[in-house]
């Protein structure tokens, strides 16, 4: 089984519909990306003070 490793660096909201994860960009809110749930096998978010 293949697994995705999925990095978010930038400011954003997840969402979970239809086991999709939704990438949404807060100040357009536009859909930037998704991944189907159960190809995830690492979420990585970055945190910048």
């Amino acid at each position: 089984m293949i697994t995705r490793s999925i990095y978010i660096g930038n400011p954003a909201y997840l969402k979970l519909k239809d086991e999709q994860m939704k990438i949404i960009c807060p100040e357009t809110k536009a859909e930037k990306g998704s991944v189907p749930v159960e190809d995830l096998g690492l979420l990585m978010l970055d945190h910048f003070p």
